[in-house]
């Protein structure tokens, strides 16, 4: 299953798009080596760019939801603390074998691609 920015996930801004098309390219990548049976070798990249590459989205999006008055902004911010922390736990070298979902948390969309062994 690929991830692809499709017109209900754009926001309208620019940069925040061009975010989201880099996430979903750098989970999609991971997804493609796992189908190729290289995903082991991808893993520990792939996070720690999720991980530096997140902390800056997140703080770009939450610069923007505070900026623009956002109304589920408390929520999101909730969320991004509660993703942040999933990732930095997946970095563990005993955790992993590839799978991705959806959730839509306050009808944002998230993508994740770990899980526990």
């Amino acid at each position: 299953m690929r991830y692809e920015m499709t017109k209900d996930l754009e926001t309208g801004n620019a940069l925040i798009d061009s975010e989201h098309r880099q996430l979903f390219k750098a989970v999609n990548d991971l997804l493609d080596a796992c189908s190729q049976g290289k995903g082991r070798s991808q893993v520990e990249s792939t996070l720690d760019f999720l991980v530096s590459y997140v902390a800056k989205h997140f703080g770009d999006e939450e610069k923007l939801q505070v900026q623009t008055s956002y109304p589920g902004y408390a929520a999101h911010r909730q969320f991004h603390e509660w993703y942040k922390g999933e990732l930095a736990g997946a970095q563990d070298p005993g955790r992993f074998h590839c799978r991705a979902e959806q959730s839509e948390p306050d009808g944002w969309k998230a993508v994740n691609a770990y899980q526990d062994r």
